[in-house]
């Protein structure tokens, strides 16, 4: 026990004094905010300490099971210190609180550089205010504490200026007369903020070696409003928050084209409000900007919209893909978009009789 003496004991065998933290009610706070309030010491009996303080402590954990082994690792993101009782100086004079009501203020300004308050199933990210007493130079005993949670920012034109350019995928497809290509306005996206998104797939097949109609999907999808921004790097090196939007083109028993196209999401400051969503998107589907079909694009292709699907007019209907995953967002975005192969079938049989006639 002697080799700790130099270090700080952080321990809770308490409390030794009842207490609890008042913070001014914000259900988010951002970098650069001033987290201020009271602590309430009611006391049962005259204790005796070298001083009290408050603390703002981040941290970050990751728990992973590996080998049949659970294991953890802590990441300290800061901690800020405020006595509100005493002196942070080395062997202070002893203080006695009396058993009657007190009541401390305190305040603190959070760093510019803080992450957003994730909470996710192998990792979280974690502020809280802590009040410590302190019972002798190194014995620091935790008392109460409080979480609150911070909404970190992003300026996307300042660090991912990039992110503002249209972006095109080429999804990889397991049979070469397969085509399949993503579309996306930009790639950077803030909370509430529908995007455009267009999908191209051409399939080619056995009677028809030609040049194709290749089928078009476009619409906008939202961003749901509860997004943390895009975190990797520091402050904290052991999570790293990323997003992607996924785009999939199944066959009957498999996927024929699968692929993931990374994009940034940015954060509002306090400054400035994140806009209303749409209440069409809010339900999590696609907006569907017209009922009209749009007209031919110049290359020959077919465009509708994402509820109004076009098909190849010369391929059979037993010869399309099954496209029931077309556009498939990952699970950061609680949102797809279904294309029944029943709908598409019919599409295809009316456009064969049409030609018949």
């Amino acid at each position: 026990m002697s080799m700790l003496m130099t270090t700080r004991l952080l321990q809770a065998p308490g409390p030794f004094v009842p207490c609890h933290i008042r913070c001014n009610n914000k259900r988010y706070y951002y970098p650069g905010d001033t987290v201020s309030g009271q602590v309430v010491v009611t006391p049962t009996e005259t204790i005796y300490c070298h001083g009290m303080y408050v603390a703002f402590e981040g941290k970050a954990v990751v728990t992973f099971k590996t080998l049949g082994e659970t294991r953890s690792k802590t990441e300290d993101i800061c901690k800020l210190e405020t006595y509100i009782l005493g002196k942070n100086i080395p062997h202070a004079g002893m203080k006695k609180i009396l058993v009657q009501p007190h009541e401390f203020n305190f305040s603190f300004e959070l760093p510019l550089d803080l992450p957003s308050s994730f909470n996710g199933k192998l990792g979280v990210i974690n502020f809280q205010v802590v009040v410590y007493l302190v019972r002798s130079d190194t014995y620091h005993v935790k008392q109460s504490e409080k979480t609150i949670k911070v909404r970190g920012t992003l300026d996307l034109h300042e660090f991912h200026p990039d992110s503002f350019r249209s972006v095109t995928y080429h999804a990889p497809t397991r049979r070469p007369p397969l085509t399949c290509t993503l579309q996306l306005n930009k790639g950077g996206f803030l909370p509430c903020v529908s995007k455009s998104a267009k999908a191209t797939v051409a399939f080619i097949n056995k009677s028809s070696m030609d040049e194709v109609t290749p089928t078009i999907w476009s619409g906008t999808i939202p961003v749901p409003k509860d997004l943390q921004p895009t975190q990797f790097g520091a402050p904290i090196e052991i999570i790293d928050l990323q997003y992607a939007i996924q785009i999939e083109v199944t066959g009957r028993d498999s996927a024929l084209a699968k692929g993931e196209v990374p994009i940034i999401i940015g954060g509002f400051t306090k400054f400035t409000a994140p806009p209303q969503p749409d209440p069409e998107t809010e339900s999590g589907h696609s907006k569907q900007s017209s009922p009209s079909r749009r007209p031919a694009s110049p290359g020959g292709s077919d465009e509708k919209d994402m509820d109004n699907v076009s098909t190849d007019r010369r391929g059979s209907a037993s010869d399309l893909p099954n496209l029931s995953q077309a556009f498939s967002l990952l699970s950061f975005l609680p949102l797809s978009k279904s294309i029944s192969m029943e709908n598409l079938k019919n599409d295809a049989r009316a456009a064969m009789k049409g030609k018949e006639a």
